[in-house]
């Protein structure tokens, strides 16, 4: 199996948490709190505490984030500190009048550490 297929493959056996990046913070869905521009590198944030959780669980989970054009910086921010910890993540442009609806996420998320 070549490397794109095996990194396919990789991604259906774990599962996703979605976030949205928009020019002043991104928000994390399933609990849809927002964290400001200013505090994405604090480390008692939201959104820290989902990359640690996430680092912990990589095995198993992976990122999904959605940009907004105004919020391709922010992406950057995320993107630095997801890669630090060393976690999956895929992304999506979506338009800046486009509202995102995601369908209810599996059981496996009501175990979620509350952030």
């Amino acid at each position: 199996m070549d490397e794109h297929w095996q990194k396919k493959y990789q991604y259906q056996t774990k599962t996703p948490r979605y976030i949205e990046c928009q020019k002043d913070g991104p928000i994390i869905h399933s609990s849809q709190k927002f964290v400001s521009k200013q505090e994405i590198g604090i480390s008692n944030s939201v959104l820290e505490k989902l990359l640690v959780e996430m680092s912990e669980r990589r095995d198993r989970e992976y990122l999904i984030v959605a940009v907004r054009p105004d919020g391709i910086d922010v992406f950057k921010e995320v993107r630095r500190l997801v890669e630090q910890k060393n976690i999956d993540i895929g992304f999506e442009p979506i338009d800046e009048g486009w509202r995102l609806k995601l369908k209810d996420l599996p059981s496996r998320m009501s175990n979620e550490t509350p952030i």
